[in-house]
Parts: C-alpha cells; sequence; structure tokens
C-alpha cells in the first residue's frame, strides 16, 4: 500500500503526525527513513491538524486522508511504543485494531469509537492498556485464542450537597479488564467473574463469554451454563465449530440449528448437523455374544 506520511523526527525515531492513503484498512510502517516508527501523534487519525509543517514522504495520487470515519482498520508495527491523546477520537468506523507489543496510552485515544469491537495481540498480556479505555463490549484475540469482555458502565451519584460526585461501576466487564497482575494476564482471576456476570448480563452476552472461553479450555462452570442455554448458544456456532460444541447439543437444539442454517442457505453447515444429529440418534447393534 502507498501512503503520504507527515512524521516528526525526534533523535533516533520518528513520531506520525498524519496519514494520507487509498484504504480504510491502515498499515503504519515500522520504519521511515531507517529509522524507527515509535509514536502515534495526537489527533493523528482524528480531527485534521496542521500537519503541512511537518516532514512528508512522497505524494501520492488520489489519497485520501485516514482519519474519522473513512479508517476500518489500523495494523501497528512491533516498533511502536506509544499513541499520545485521542489519537483516533470519533473514528465511529473503526473495527479492529492490531498490535504487535505492549504499548503506552495517553488519555481518550479511542473515545467515541464504539464500533472497535476487536483487538488483536501477541498474548492477552499486551491487551490491558487497550482494555483500560474501553469500555463498550470488546473481543481480544491471540495466539492463545479470543476472550470476550462484555461492556461496563460509569455511573455519576450525587453525594453531596457541594455538587460532590461518586462514581459507581456498573456491569461485570470492569472487573473482567482487572484481570491482570505483574505477571500478565490471568485468566483464573477472568474466571472468577463469571458467576456474577452470568446471573446481571443477558444471556446472549453470557453465551458469548462462554463460547470464545469454551473454545481455549473446558470447565464446568461453563459446561453447565452451555446446557442450560443451548438454544441461544447455538446461534454463535458456525461450520467450523460445530464438531468442538457437539457433545454438548441436544436433538431439539441440532434442529433448530438445522432449520435456521437452512434459511441461511448455507448448505455446508446443514450437512454437518445433519451427521452430527444421525450419530446421536444411532442405535447400538448387537453381536451374538451379547445373549450369551
Amino acid at each position: 500500500m502507498k501512503y503520504q506520511i507527515y512524521y516528526h523526527e525526534i533523535n533516533d525515531y520518528i513520531r506520525i503526525e498524519k496519514m494520507i492513503g487509498q484504504s480504510p484498512v491502515v498499515v503504519v510502517p515500522s520504519h521511515i527513513n531507517e529509522k524507527e516508527v515509535k509514536e502515534i501523534g495526537k489527533y493523528c487519525f482524528s480531527k485534521d491538524v496542521d500537519y503541512t509543517k511537518y516532514q512528508h514522504t512522497n505524494q501520492i495520487e488520489n489519497g485520501t486522508t485516514l482519519s474519522l470515519n473513512y479508517i476500518e482498520e489500523v495494523i501497528l508495527p512491533s516498533t511502536i511504543q506509544s499513541i499520545q491523546a485521542c489519537a483516533f477520537y470519533n473514528c465511529k468506523n473503526l473495527r479492529k485494531i492490531k498490535c504487535e507489543s505492549t504499548i503506552e496510552l495517553a488519555s481518550d485515544v479511542f473515545m467515541n469509537c464504539t464500533s472497535l469491537t476487536e483487538i488483536e495481540v501477541p498474548s492477552f498480556n499486551e491487551a490491558k492498556p487497550l482494555l483500560k479505555q474501553i469500555s463498550w463490549s470488546v473481543l481480544v484475540k491471540c495466539a492463545q485464542g479470543s476472550l470476550f469482555f462484555p461492556e461496563y458502565y460509569e455511573v455519576y451519584n450525587e453525594i453531596g450537597p457541594a455538587h460532590i460526585f461518586g462514581i459507581n461501576i456498573e456491569g461485570e466487564g470492569y472487573r473482567m479488564r482487572q484481570s491482570f497482575d505483574s505477571s500478565g494476564f490471568r485468566i483464573d482471576e477472568y474466571d472468577q467473574c463469571f458467576n456474577k456476570l452470568s446471573v446481571e448480563e443477558k444471556e446472549e452476552v453470557v453465551c458469548k463469554v462462554v463460547y470464545y472461553r469454551m473454545l481455549i479450555e473446558s470447565k464446568e462452570i461453563y459446561e453447565t451454563y452451555l446446557l442450560q442455554h443451548q438454544k441461544t448458544f447455538s446461534k454463535l456456532l458456525t461450520k467450523d465449530t460445530i464438531d468442538y460444541f457437539s457433545s454438548y447439543l441436544d436433538i431439539e437444539t441440532l434442529d433448530f440449528i438445522i432449520e435456521r442454517a437452512t434459511k441461511l442457505k448455507d448448505s455446508e453447515f446443514v450437512t454437518k448437523c445433519i451427521a452430527i444429529k444421525r450419530k446421536k440418534h444411532k442405535k447400538k447393534t448387537y453381536d451374538f455374544e451379547d445373549f450369551i
């Protein structure tokens, strides 16, 4: 991809201030002029700033300012160490961000980026600073698998006559985002949030947590919930994951999946479900020795 990049050269590294490109999928370079790109500047992908005062790479034809509602996905190189304030402010169509390292974030980096529902990182450890700034529901993907973090809310309540307010956080998604210590991400702490989550959240949200967690590892608390909410859970299944979860599904749920897949004209999915249903229906055959 071709880009026209406005940048600030700071000692031995580069800070990107603005990018002009031809695609809503933005790939940030790791080097400019043989120097590492280590920072994303303030409002870089947000509102227009006076970037003409900065150096820039070669001009490109038919380029668009990569900002606000235009960008949909951003891929950051491993050289990036920090992102300055409001870098993605109001990027309302930004759906995914991919990082290759742990990044220090200034304030309000993803403010109003409510379509940002997917983060891809090398491991869950690198997700910590990103999750701190994303209060809405988000899926974190890495080499170990994927985990779903439900949204949470900050409610301000007046607690004194002098307009003194206290913050009340609602939603177990907040506590799930605290599942880190000095060693990194603690999946056991993530699991400890489930009992309360399963009572407070909508069934569709809880099923999403169960679905991704069980693709990493089956645990009794998740299996029990799945068995009790099969129909809602089944809406998350695809032809690629149906075999993995087939042992938890009864005939009625399989019929529901077959009907749904038929309406979607997904013949491969229908065929897989019918095969699983036949195996569950298959009667035991007897040899002559069974009657002796």
